[in-house]
């Protein structure tokens, strides 16, 4: 590198091209966050507790790899994960667990093309992230436990943008539930007859 003075008041550098590679410093790993809460509701102050309900929810979510299913019509641990899905259609579950997955901190969500559904489920077999309850709201559609989820997949176009998109089949919601064999789902509907095949054992099919 030469230096070259234009007099009292200018002056500057003059730098040779570098043809050799240049290395960018790695990107940091994301530190894990603490267990979080993410049910979108405040706590209410009239609430009546339903004891017998209530115990028969801990017992069941107190088995890892448990499914509890709460069918009726519509109306904190710190060391626990609570996760809150919207589940009454793929676009809403797909939305809530993008979501959750930016507040999780999962690797790998920032890649576009990523199968949201798979890397959640993926993630939640890990160990080290400790007890979690991840609750589906308002399953009351059939398709979404056993048609195929479509995936937004976003497509690079020749001008390096993500403008173009379409959809991949993958499995339905039911077999990710299934594959999923740690902590407890919690799954609430207004249908018995759509979740009657996720309760595993009748006493997992809460009636409210």
């Amino acid at each position: 590198m030469t230096s070259i003075s234009f007099g009292d008041e200018n002056s500057g550098f003059q730098v040779g091209v570098n043809h050799g590679p240049v290395y960018l410093p790695a990107d940091q790993p994301e530190s894990r966050p603490e267990p979080l809460w993410t049910v979108p509701f405040s706590h209410d102050p009239d609430f009546v507790s339903r004891d017998e309900i209530l115990n028969q929810i801990h017992e069941n979510s107190s088995i890892p790899g448990s499914r509890t299913v709460l069918v009726g019509l519509g109306g904190e641990s710190p060391d626990t994960w609570v996760f809150w899905v919207h589940a009454s259609n793929a676009a809403r579950c797909e939305e809530s667990l993008r979501d959750l997955a930016d507040r999780a901190k999962i690797p790998g969500r920032q890649d576009r093309n990523a199968n949201i559904f798979q890397l959640f489920a993926n993630w939640l077999q890990d160990r080290k992230i400790g007890k979690w309850i991840l609750v589906f709201d308002n399953v009351d559609d059939d398709k979404l436990l056993r048609t195929p989820l479509g995936i937004r997949i976003e497509a690079q176009t020749n001008t390096q943008s993500y403008d173009a998109q379409s959809y991949v089949s993958t499995w339905p919601l039911l077999k990710y539930l299934l594959e999923t064999s740690s902590g407890s789902i919690i799954i609430t509907s207004r249908t018995k007859a759509v979740v009657l095949e996720i309760a595993s054992y009748q006493k997992h099919l809460i009636a409210i």
